[in-house]
């Protein structure tokens, strides 16, 4: 077990913090005052690992906001200068946008998630479009990454996940084993990767069926060096 100095920042926990705690995870605390581990083990093994098999992350110290509009996608692809269409991601925006998906979700509805606090409150201040709220505090969030992604994803949903029905910067709402999720597709280079969004409630519940389900490919957790080496920019 190893946990950060205490500071004066007020201090975030994950719903999955004890899981992480009793997995001997080194601690740190990030800008915002998330407690998140930083590694399991060492990072570059961690790194190969989840490129061979697969790598567990949790993201849910990202901001994640709910947008509802008249017609979604076009009120966010102005955000983000280009066009989206429903089930997709919204990508490399301009300025504070570049840290920030958008997931069109449905004709009057998306989800923003992002660590730049510039772009939460860019979207605070333009909410005479449409109508915003903070749902960070309400859904946890998991990153299942690494060559055998797919396989454990498929094992867990009916969403069909084959690259050609659900290709990369694609989304959609799935029931992973009985909870019902957000579910990104986001690779990072070219390894496949789920960004997974659910009640924090289930946290716990979805990180237990996810290891489940990745036993037989030696599933670990990681943490922010290894995703970052992996090309992670929003830590």
């Amino acid at each position: 077990m190893s946990l950060p100095e205490l500071t004066l920042k007020p201090q975030k926990l994950s719903s999955l913090f004890h899981k992480q705690l009793s997995l001997n995870a080194k601690f740190v605390q990030d800008k915002n005052g998330w407690i998140r581990p930083e590694r399991f083990n060492d990072p570059n093994e961690e790194k190969t690992r989840t490129e061979q098999t697969i790598g567990i992350y949790d993201i849910s110290y990202l901001a994640k906001l709910g947008v509802k509009s008249d017609d979604v996608a076009e009120t966010t692809s102005e955000l983000f200068g280009h066009p989206s269409s429903i089930g997709t991601l919204l990508v490399n925006g301009p300025g504070p946008f570049n840290e920030a998906i958008c997931a069109i979700l449905s004709n009057d509805e998306a989800i923003f998630v992002t660590n730049s606090s510039e772009a939460v409150s860019k979207l605070s201040a333009a909410a005479g479009k449409y109508q915003s709220t903070d749902i960070s505090s309400v859904l946890g969030g998991l990153y299942v990454i690494g060559g055998k992604s797919r396989t454990v994803l498929s094992k867990l949903t009916e969403l069909n996940v084959n690259p050609e029905a659900f290709p990369n910067l694609r989304a959609t709402y799935a029931s992973l084993h009985h909870v019902q999720c957000i579910v990104l597709r986001f690779d990072l280079r070219d390894l496949t990767g789920y960004q997974i969004y659910f009640e924090r409630a289930y946290g716990e519940y979805v990180w237990d069926i996810i290891f489940h389900a990745g036993r037989e490919f030696d599933a670990i957790p990681i943490g922010s060096s290894t995703i970052e080496l992996l090309g992670w920019r929003f830590g």
